[in-house]
């Protein structure tokens, strides 16, 4: 991930579970890196924290297909007593996942497009990459980039440059 200084990369677990993020994704994205250990999971910010709300452009369609990611996790492994405990606290804490998990969509992200607000320069319109890990079970590498030239991209350079040298 230190390679990728200029790219925000995470990496994704089994129930969404954030693992690993470079600097840039922590700016850019949240920084789960700081949450305890049990509250370092994307579908449960995006759903229970007001931030997520605001940051996704299109907060609805991508947390409704990140619940999606869940169900096929739950397909994959429907034993696992922690995604139960997921599913049963987002359950309880939001109507929506209870609405979106009863519509049993399943999603697998292999690359796409996301829209974030970030609260320090606008609108990011990003690409995404989704690798698996080779070697690990139920890792997936999360690589965001930006279309050289684009407002995004510009963006994204300033961003970096606060990360490394600071605003």
């Amino acid at each position: 991930l230190d390679q990728l200084a200029d790219l925000p990369a995470f990496v994704r677990g089994r129930r969404t579970d954030v693992l690993a993020m470079n600097p840039l994704a922590r700016f850019v994205l949240h920084d789960f890196m700081v949450e305890p250990a049990r509250e370092r999971n994307l579908l449960r910010w995006a759903l229970l924290d007001p931030e997520a709300r605001t940051r996704y452009v299109n907060w609805e369609s991508t947390v409704r297909s990140m619940v999606g990611t869940l169900r096929l996790d739950a397909g994959r492994h429907p034993d696992d007593p922690l995604l139960t405990e997921l599913v049963g606290d987002l359950a309880v804490r939001s109507p929506e996942f209870r609405v979106w998990w009863a519509e049993q969509q399943v999603v697998e992200r292999t690359a796409g497009v996301k829209r974030l607000n970030h609260p320090l320069v606008g609108e990011l319109t990003i690409d995404y990459e989704a690798l698996d890990v080779v070697g690990e079970t139920d890792q997936t590498l999360f690589i965001y980039t930006t279309k050289p030239g684009s407002e995004s991209h510009e963006r994204m350079r300033l961003l970096a440059g606060w990360v490394h040298e600071g605003p």
